[in-house]
């Protein structure tokens, strides 16, 4: 059967009914052009932290907002299972924090995170 390749768009003789290629260049260039395409961030779903949780964490375990900021209980809650609510939810990242002293903060992965939550990258639901 005769088709147009979807790259070079040169007629070709089919092998295959869903061949869309003429050869194997074709087949190679289409997979670096697809690859090299940008990622559609609105297509990403954004990572959401709930002000609620925070507050309910704060007032379970007696934590000040000066020791312990929105930033540092979002970096910690995004290492416990989605589905978690409640009480299980503050004990899974109660359990996680270490003994919070000035040196987590200034740490890179906590650097890094903290750049990313005030770009925007997250969701805050209330």
């Amino acid at each position: 059967m005769k088709a147009k390749c979807t790259v070079c768009a040169q007629p070709f003789e089919q092998t295959r009914a869903d061949q869309r290629f003429c050869s194997r260049a074709c087949k190679q260039k289409s997979y670096r052009e697809k690859k090299a395409e940008p990622v559609d961030r609105g297509a990403v779903k954004k990572m959401m932290f709930r002000m609620s949780e925070y507050r309910g964490f704060m007032e379970e375990y007696g934590w000040d907002r000066e020791s312990f900021p929105f930033v540092l209980f979002c970096f910690y809650r995004r290492l416990v299972p989605a589905g978690l609510v409640g009480n299980d939810l503050y004990e899974a990242v109660n359990d996680i924090v270490p003994n919070l002293d000035s040196r987590n903060m200034k740490e890179k992965p906590f650097i890094d995170f903290k750049a990313k939550f005030l770009s925007n990258d997250f969701e805050i639901l209330a």
